[in-house]
């Protein structure tokens, strides 16, 4: 090149100039680490290109200014630095703190909330059915985030309603966790002690030590009964029972932790009161001491906050005990860890766990035992037969909780078209414990074994929306399911069974084409005029978004029917018609509604 730039190199140095000087000046905003997130939504917009700021007009001048090349320098090059601009950063509210380490939900979680709304949620919720629910609301109760808009109107802070629900959620842990990083201000002192009594009894930080500290600054007869536990706990004899004679002289005593107190831990008698509520975490805790069978009626009745504390104690009654582990398996308060001990603790004979599927066993023993003998066995068939069992036998709510634990009776067993006719049960037991890989495996054997068809069949959405399915095989294996389905289907079930399951399908992020719809776009006459159709609802809502109006019209008149319309109804097909225009419409709709919410009354 002789030294020298041609025009179309040159050109582009100068563009990448250009550029470079531009976005030095004008640098594109960059998202928060710990920007929002939502569950399920799949996408990350991001909303300023990185280029916005480069200009667009051309020079004046088409040809540029001469080129003068220079040899380089032999001295190094002078660096200017600018000067750092400083500005005083926000101020940070003491109600966003959370804890580090976590899977958070994002920073601007509590965006576009009221904190009023806040407050009245956060009142309303407690333990689910569902364990994802329930893992998903610990995780928002932990999430650093700017808090709620606007003033409180609670006399609670925010922090301290958050580490209640912790509580509640059954995570003692970090509710303690969050309550020494909170501003001592935002932590009442009734929210404190609720979380130091309960970290006692959670098995997992020993607040013994601060025992002291903490009464001294604070007072009541709770914290002298937090003080005991303690005392009692380091076998300090001598100051626990001063401090239990200080406590027996107080008007408002416990009377039941003073009798387990005296009768079951300083004297080890091997009876326990009569009386055992109600049951605080003090009382539990020297119920831990004392390691005493408790009879059935603690374990039924048991906050969910208690139970990770009452499964580690002996029962009575097993089966108490039991109902209460899988209780708190299912709604995600326990892990199968936990219920896997109250398992193995449960004693039966040698006979029993060498014939378990002839047991005499049945509920919730015979879960257990069926538990123990899938993992003395060796017999691949037989593991196999005892998950099945124990499958069978459980129900829906309780085995999407129990994936791990029944995927642990299996083990690691590979498909084998031997064990064909029960392909489609291990691969549910797999899908259920997020074992993607051995599922898939089993799955496609199941999907070529005839013997499978009616559980394929049965399970299929299911296996769809655990993403079983490769994109090819999908549509006409939704059409294959849909098909049988409607064969099988009369009104209700289509309504209540077909048409929620494309709902959810759907919801899931499964693509129902149209023609799936309009086999299930029927709902007989009768049935309008008494039940709602999710599958219209959902239909209408959908329409109204993309402002297809004619089509949004047409559902809400199917979806009204000709009988009394619900409130949910009323509300929907108000909102769908304002949204796509008809807001004049809208307004008489709601006002009739209305007339006919007070006529009700």
């Amino acid at each position: 090149m002789n030294g020298f730039l041609t025009r179309p190199v040159f050109f582009s140095l100068l563009l990448v100039g250009l550029a470079s000087s531009a976005f030095a000046q004008n640098p594109p905003d960059v998202p928060a680490r710990g920007a929002s997130f939502l569950p399920d939504s799949g996408a990350v917009k991001i909303s300023d290109p990185v280029f916005s700021g480069l200009a667009t007009t051309q020079p004046e001048s088409v040809l540029p200014a001469p080129v003068v090349i220079q040899a380089p320098s032999t001295k190094p090059a002078e660096l200017t630095v600018q000067p750092v601009a400083a500005a005083p950063l926000a101020n940070v509210s003491p109600e966003s703190i959370g804890l580090p380490n976590t899977d958070g939900l994002g920073a601007e979680i509590w965006k576009g909330t009221s904190h009023g709304i806040a407050e009245h949620l956060l009142a309303l919720i407690g333990p689910t059915s569902s364990p994802v629910l329930n893992g998903l609301v610990r995780r928002l109760l932990t999430t650093a985030a700017a808090p709620p808009e606007g003033d409180a109107e609670s006399t609670q802070s925010l922090t301290s309603a958050r580490v209640e629900k912790l509580v509640l959620f059954g995570d003692s842990a970090d509710a303690w966790a969050l309550t020494e990083r909170a501003d001592p201000k935002l932590i009442d002192d009734i929210t404190f002690r609720l979380v130091a009594e309960n970290a006692l009894i959670s098995g997992g930080e020993d607040l013994c030590p601060q025992a002291q500290e903490l009464a001294k600054k604070r007072t009541g007869a709770d914290w002298q009964k937090f003080l005991i536990v303690c005392q009692l706990r380091a076998k300090d004899t001598a100051p626990a029972q001063v401090s239990l004679d200080v406590y027996r002289s107080q008007n408002n005593r416990d009377n039941v932790f003073l009798n387990i107190a005296d009768k079951n831990v300083l004297t080890t008698g091997k009876g326990l009161p009569f009386q055992l509520t109600p049951l605080t975490p003090a009382t539990l805790a020297l119920l831990q001491m004392a390691n005493l069978p408790l009879p059935g009626s603690l374990y039924a009745h048991a906050d969910f906050s208690f139970a990770p504390a009452l499964l580690r104690i002996p029962a009575q009654q097993d089966v108490a005990q039991l109902a209460l582990a899988e209780r708190a398996l299912a709604s995600g308060i326990i892990g199968p860890d936990a219920l896997a001990a109250v398992y193995r603790a449960i004693i039966f004979s040698p006979d029993a766990l060498a014939a378990p599927l002839t047991s005499s066993e049945s509920g919730l023993r015979l879960h257990a035992l069926l538990y123990q003998a899938a993992l003395g066995e060796k017999d691949a068939a037989k593991k196999i037969s005892y998950a099945i069992k124990f499958m069978q036998s459980a129900s829906p709510s309780f085995l999407n909780g129990a994936g791990a634990l029944l995927a642990g009776m299996l083990g690691d067993i590979k498909a084998d078209p031997a064990m064909g006719s029960s392909a489609a049960s291990v691969a549910r037991i797999y899908m259920l414990a997020g074992k993607g890989d051995a599922a898939l495996e089993w799955y496609r054997l199941a999907q070529s074994n005839t013997a499978n068809a009616d559980d394929v069949q049965a399970l299929w959405p299911q296996f769809a929306l655990a993403g079983l399915e490769t994109e090819s095989a999908y549509a006409p294996d939704l059409d294959k399911w849909l098909d049988t389905a409607l064969k099988a289907a009369d009104a209700p079930m289509l309504r209540d069974v077909v048409a929620p399951t494309l709902l959810l399908l759907d919801a899931g992020g499964l693509k129902v084409p149209d023609t799936a719809w309009e086999k299930v776009m029927t709902t007989a006459h009768s049935d309008k005029k008494t039940a709602l159709s999710p599958l219209l609802f959902d239909r209408m809502q959908t329409a109204a978004a993309a402002n297809r109006r004619a089509e949004t019209v047409l559902l809400a008149t199917a979806l009204a029917g000709d009988g009394d319309i619900s409130v949910f109804a009323g509300l929907g097909i108000t909102r769908a018609l304002r949204q796509i225009g008809f807001k004049s419409e809208a307004a008489i709709f709601a006002r009739q509604a209305v007339a006919l919410l007070a006529k009700a009354n």
